[in-house]
């Protein structure tokens, strides 16, 4: 019966390994589901091929062959279609569609026949290898979704220093973001950046787990650690911005001038929309 998956899979493979990825901003975990296509649709293919290969009777370890041959042949050819429909082609995806493949190919050996496998710890051998090879393959998903759940855990704090997890989720160019002990407001760490004013350094927070408009101000504290005010612009963008492509004349844009020392910044969020 599993042979019968074989054809809408492909049919699948065909039509969704050339769409475009959803944009980051509409969800990190769909936009990581989607990223796993590859791996899920590879292993759901070999794990279907398996079935047809297997009813010709050629040795096992012929049959593992040959589908690593397909699976190899259709990761590398997908990427050179792309080539010619506006996309890319990345060996990261050919990694993923391998990986899928070879998950596939293990978890066919662990749960059909006993011809495929030669003992029974030969099958858990395969079974393990099986499952470490899902989570590789699986670990950004895992990792993102974590990342999601402690984000809305720590609502309504938008970003905490205090977690190391929270760095990658500034965005910075021209500058360095960091944690830091040195000035703290609360808690044990600050998050501190560095940059030089003359090359407009920017930072940014990405990937926010909750809208906005659920809250009516947002606070921040700033510590300016040099010997004079300086000019520090700061930008709240929206996902209708986001779409339209990040327009100057389509944002909300402000200045503030931390003197020395600490500044504390609240903002109405009353005409900031999600």
């Amino acid at each position: 019966m599993h042979k019968w998956i074989t054809i809408p899979l492909v049919l699948t493979l065909s039509t969704l390994l050339f769409v475009r990825s959803p944009p980051r901003i509409d969800s990190r975990i769909f936009y990581q589901i989607w990223e796993s296509g590859h791996f899920i649709l590879f292993a759901g293919l070999s794990f279907s091929l398996f079935q047809w290969i297997k009813l010709y009777s050629f040795p096992i370890r012929l049959n593992i062959i040959y589908l690593l041959i397909i699976s190899l042949v259709l990761a590398v050819s997908t990427e050179f279609i792309q080539l010619n429909i506006g996309r890319s082609f990345q060996m990261s995806d050919i990694y993923k569609d391998m990986l899928g493949a070879a998950t596939g190919i293990l978890i066919a050996c662990t749960i059909t026949d006993s011809s495929c496998v030669i003992s029974i710890k030969i099958k858990f051998i395969s079974a393990f290898s099986a499952l470490a090879l899902t989570f590789l393959g699986l670990q950004p998903l895992l990792k993102t979704t974590i990342e999601e759940w402690l984000i809305i855990r720590s609502i309504p704090m938008l970003s905490d220093a205090e977690s190391h997890r929270e760095v990658p989720r500034w965005q910075h160019r021209m500058a360095s973001v960091s944690r830091s002990i040195e000035y703290v407001k609360e808690g044990r760490h600050a998050f501190k950046v560095n940059g030089s004013p003359d090359q407009y350094p920017v930072f940014r927070l990405n990937y926010l787990a909750f809208d906005l408009p659920e809250y009516n101000q947002l606070n921040f504290s700033v510590f300016n650690a040099q010997g004079s005010s300086i000019k520090l612009p700061y930008k709240i963008y929206d996902k209708t911005h986001e779409k339209n492509g990040l327009g100057d004349s389509d944002r909300f844009d402000k200045n503030i001038l931390p003197a020395p020392g600490w500044t504390e910044v609240k903002q109405s969020l009353v005409k900031v929309e999600n």
